[in-house]
């Protein structure tokens, strides 16, 4: 699945829904309380991340598409504000109402396991004055805006009205706009006309009086859905079963399917999964995915996340593939980098592998977070080397380090000297063997941060072929 080349914030999207709070207190539990036997949690730090609507929001742009949140607020979430900011969110689109409160859902975790959950709200009304505001917003933002899609996150907090969804999915259907419902249990109708919608097995058993099990119901459940509420593709999540999908109109490919979880997956916290799945299905749209191939990306995403602690946004860094061709790709990756991770960069042709390579390739990756090789391909190497080298092609001298446990990336490149990908790379050190010196190396690329020379144990591929000729 090539994502990567996709990751260049080109797609717009509109999320409008419930935002929530998440509060997370760390602590350790190593004692039981002596007069009523229940533990005791020692806070250690605190926390806080964008639940509901903004854990979607936080995933769609880990996923690099451009988002505008339109949500409610009230006069004291300064918390919520801050948050956005830090992703670089405008606040310009959520308003605020003076009696209304955000849930606030606080989870006390010990060891990586959460043994506690207090969830503070209270039954906030959406006045008639801000939900006209609301109106007005996203109405505005819909003529004015060519969206790629329009998210409805729906936690029941009172943003999306029966109202105000109504209205967004019928504008939406005369812009073209798809429109993608990640509903909460409750009045469905409201949602009629939507493109996709992404109900639980529990959902749609309550809705339906049908259970999911025997899973030959499934694609009937599927079925009725789509015909009572008038959408066009269900996309109904199975937690350890995987993702269903059904689509009415079989013309374009495969009606229903199955697609199950991936394996090896160790299951620390699934909370958050849903709004990665939703973010995962809207990625897809924007880019006319068929609905295999969505689904399939969705269970990658939420697998990501679900053997994490916390509402952690899904780490595209992870899924994407780890061999780079082209400077757009780099620019993409670079884009999903965190801010304080240590980039390394080594170069090499890396022709018959040996111990000295691995011995460098470990003190490299000691050296920080993310070790990129840049590595010559074989028109490379014949500029640098001459005619009779490589002597092992660039598709096996790739295969070879990516099977090494340090290399991260391997970049490749055709040119002499590969001053693109250090440009762009932007590494904050750069590591060569002991056949070049620091000063050589500053005076060729003189914005390098760091170098750092590594020990090749008095190894090289040029003595091992001469020994070789001389067997």
């Amino acid at each position: 699945m090539d994502i990567l080349q996709l990751l260049d914030c080109s797609k717009r999207v509109l999320v409008v829904g419930d935002v929530i709070l998440d509060r997370y207190i760390y602590g350790k539990c190593d004692r039981v309380a002596p007069d009523n036997a229940v533990p005791v949690l020692t806070t250690l730090s605190k926390d806080y991340a964008l639940g509901g609507a903004g854990n979607a929001v936080c995933n769609l742009i880990e996923m690099c598409l451009f988002v505008d949140f339109v949500t409610i607020i009230g006069d004291k979430d300064e918390v919520i504000i801050n948050l956005l900011k830090d992703k670089g969110i405008s606040e310009d689109d959520v308003l605020r109402c003076p009696n209304y409160r955000v849930k606030v859902v606080s989870r006390y975790i010990a060891k990586r396991h959460q043994f506690l959950r207090v969830d503070k709200h209270v039954d906030s009304q959406v006045k008639d004055e801000t939900e006209n505001r609301l109106r007005d917003l996203i109405k505005n933002k819909m003529a004015a805006i060519k969206y790629d899609a329009i998210v409805l996150s729906d936690y029941k907090k009172g943003v999306l009205s029966e109202e105000i969804a109504k209205e967004i999915i019928s504008e939406a259907s005369v812009l073209g706009i798809p429109t993608i419902v990640d509903p909460k249990r409750g009045n469905y109708q409201r949602f009629q006309g939507a493109t996709y919608i992404k109900p639980n097995k529990e959902d749609v058993s309550y809705l339906m009086d049908i259970s999911v099990v025997p899973k030959s119901n499934i694609p009937m459940i599927c079925k009725l859905f789509c015909e009572r509420f008038n959408i066009e593709y269900c996309i109904l999540t199975l937690a350890e079963d995987g993702i269903a999908f059904y689509k009415k109109d079989e013309s374009d490919g495969l009606l229903f399917g199955v697609m199950p979880t991936l394996n090896n997956v160790e299951v620390v916290d699934v909370c958050g999964a849903g709004d990665t799945c939703i973010a995962a299905i809207v990625f897809g749209v924007c880019h006319q995915w068929p609905l295999d191939k969505i689904c399939n990306f969705a269970n990658m995403c939420a697998a990501n996340v679900i053997d994490k602690c916390g509402t952690i946004p899904v780490r595209m860094i992870d899924i994407i593939h780890k061999v780079v061709y082209s400077q757009k790709e780099l620019v993409n990756i670079r884009r999903l980098i965190p801010k304080k991770s240590t980039i390394v960069l080594t170069t090499g042709c890396f022709d018959l592998l040996h111990d000295g390579h691995i011995e460098s390739l470990r003190e490299a990756k000691d050296l920080g977070g993310l070790l990129f090789v840049a590595l010559n391909s074989d028109v490379s190497v014949k500029k640098n080397k001459g005619d009779k080298r490589p002597i092992i092609p660039q598709k096996d001298r790739l295969t070879m380090l990516m099977a090494t446990k340090y290399v991260d990336f391997v970049v490749m490149f055709d040119e002499e000297v590969p001053y693109w990908i250090i440009e762009t790379l932007d590494p904050d050190i750069f590591v060569k063997g002991p056949d070049r010196t620091e000063a050589d190396l500053r005076k060729r690329f003189p914005n390098i941060k760091q170098i750092h020379i590594t020990d090749s144990k008095g190894i090289s591929t040029s003595g091992i072929i001469e020994k070789i000729r001389k067997l």
